[in-house]
């Protein structure tokens, strides 16, 4: 496949999923809480919810801004962590809720992928090498 065309269809399949963040999470979220709101709802979904500081770490985010962003979601609850009351886990009032929005944003993807003119596994192979990449930039 030529290059440019695969550049123009990765670029358009970005642009795609940028607009599905912004629509779900809102243009004033940054990147970073964005990618920390998923790891919780990732790990609530899995029925084994994270702590605050497990979410900073994970995400990159400072442990306030998390616990910020938990605060304004409706649906999220702080809880202390068992067998240790300093500790909060980020859990689901409504799993229902969160189970909607899995699915809806699967449909999303998967519309996304099917519109790629180039080949669905050269997406599998870019997003494998986008996880080695650290999560902030070294500080100087």
């Amino acid at each position: 496949m030529n290059r440019a065309i695969l550049r123009r269809g990765t670029l358009r399949w970005l642009e795609g999923l940028s607009r599905l963040l912004i629509k779900r999470f809102g243009s004033h979220t940054t990147l970073g809480e964005m990618r920390a709101a998923i790891i919780a709802q990732q790990a609530i979904y899995a029925y084994k919810p994270l702590t605050v500081t497990e979410i900073a770490r994970r995400s990159g985010q400072p442990k306030q801004s998390v616990s910020r962003w938990a605060k304004r979601v409706p649906w999220l609850v702080l809880k202390d962590k068992p067998n240790d009351g300093r500790s909060k886990v980020i859990d689901c009032e409504d799993r229902e809720r969160l189970v909607s929005y899995a699915d809806e944003i699967a449909l999303m993807i998967a519309r996304l992928v099917d519109s790629y003119d180039g080949d669905p596994t050269e997406i599998r192979a870019a997003l494998k090498k986008l996880e080695g990449v650290p999560m902030q930039m070294p500080r100087h």
